[in-house]
């Protein structure tokens, strides 16, 4: 299932919180504001999110609980336009730092949004989601991209993966969902 999330409703003066002494604050927040504009101009987010049996999940299955018995296998990515125009701020450093920040609350809005979608696909079924783990991080090693990227169309979305199993457009995660009877 291809989808197009809702777009991130990403506060400023959450972003801003960080910043403990009005000076600071004041001094940052044209640049967070800069670079939220920025991502909302130019991030095209996109969502491909598929629900597999543990038995066809390779690699994967192992690192499941006993009790999943299924597992929802996502790619989100904020595009490719949004890679341009971080390339467009050539040196500058503070800028790129801060555009990841709004690009890391946009991802996490999304995988939200994502596990929910799951949610509601499984529950005339009566199956709960559980978190979603990310390849490479903790006991989920990273070259469960390519169980992700072998089930996947992510073609669809315009998403690769390279030979250090790193994806691109670089704004783009993975998510591994499982799925348990409730």
């Amino acid at each position: 299932m291809l989808f197009t999330p809702e777009t991130p409703t990403t506060d400023l003066d959450a972003l801003l919180r960080r910043y403990k002494t009005p000076r600071r604050r004041k001094k940052m927040t044209g640049v967070y504001s800069d670079m939220l504009t920025l991502v909302q101009t130019e991030a095209q987010p996109k969502v491909l999110l598929e629900e597999f049996p543990k038995a066809d999940l390779g690699l994967i299955a192992p690192l499941l609980k006993e009790e999943h018995v299924r597992a929802g296998l996502a790619i989100i990515t904020l595009g490719a336009s949004l890679d341009t125009a971080i390339d467009g701020l050539g040196d500058d450093i503070v800028g790129q730092a801060v555009i990841v920040e709004v690009a890391l609350a946009w991802i996490t809005s999304i995988a939200q949004q994502t596990r929910e979608v799951l949610q509601e696909q499984v529950a005339d079924r009566n199956l709960k989601v559980g978190p979603g783990y990310r390849p490479g991080v903790g006991k989920w090693p990273l070259e469960a991209q390519d169980v992700l990227f072998e089930l996947l169309p992510t073609e669809d979305i315009g998403v690769t993966l390279n030979e250090f199993k790193l994806m691109t457009p670089h704004k783009s995660t993975s998510l591994i969902i499982p799925l348990r009877p409730i």
